[in-house]
This record gives structure tokens, C-alpha cells and sequence, in this order.
């Protein structure tokens, strides 16, 4: 899945708060909307509770026919399992890009600061 470059300077900006003994970046501070807003956004509380980490096993059935030489044919059903792990990672990865579209699109400083919080929680 490709990264957007709006999350990756969100991701760096969570990065630059990490403290004094982190590493410095290489890229030069860019000033947008939303990082004008920002506060200190770890005293702020996420309403949306984090789901539990996940820490079982990744091997999921493949969604193409593993007996198609092409591998291009998609599997009618995939085993339970499977599909409990993909919607449970799901919805975390839904979570995490719900936070940034929240904090890229808002207005108010409450708002990003809540969405930041959000996401140094989950992360």
C-alpha cells in the first residue's frame, strides 16, 4: 500500500516530537495549516478506545487460487480465520488513516490536537 507524502510528514511530525534523544531529520521543517494548530496534544485524551493488539499469527490464506498457474483467479471464500485477522487489522489501519484525515482536514486547533492524540495512542 502506498504511503501518501501527507501521511509521511504527518508520520515525521509525530516522529519530531519524540524528544532530545531522537535522531535529527534530514528534511527541513514544513509549515502547513494543520501543524499551526498543534498543541500539546499528549494531554489530550482519544475518544476512541484502541482495539487490542493483535499478536497471533499473520499466515493468511491468499485471496488468489494458489492452484491457478496464473495466480490470478480469486479464491470464492477464504477460511474464518483469515478473515477475522484482515477485518480486525483493518480496522485498526481504518482508525489510524481516519486520525490523519481528521487532523489534515480541520480547522480547529482542539480538533488536531485530539486527532494527534489519536494517533500516538494507537501507533
Amino acid at each position: 500500500m502506498p504511503v501518501s507524502p501527507r501521511l509521511t510528514a504527518l508520520l515525521l511530525l509525530l516522529c519530531a516530537s519524540l524528544g532530545a534523544n531522537a535522531a535529527q531529520s534530514i528534511w527541513a521543517p514544513q509549515s502547513t495549516a494543520a501543524s499551526r494548530l498543534v498543541g500539546d496534544y499528549r494531554q489530550e485524551r482519544c475518544p476512541k478506545t484502541p482495539p487490542a493488539a493483535y499478536t497471533g499469527h499473520l499466515q493468511l490464506d491468499s485471496k488468489y487460487d494458489q492452484r491457478d498457474p496464473s495466480k490470478s483467479r480469486l479464491v470464492a471464500r477464504q477460511s474464518k480465520d483469515t478473515q477475522r485477522i484482515r477485518k480486525q487489522v483493518q480496522g485498526y489501519i481504518g482508525g489510524l488513516i481516519k486520525a490523519t484525515q481528521v487532523f489534515q482536514r480541520t480547522q480547529k486547533a482542539n480538533e488536531a490536537n485530539i486527532a494527534l492524540a489519536c494517533l500516538d495512542q494507537w501507533l
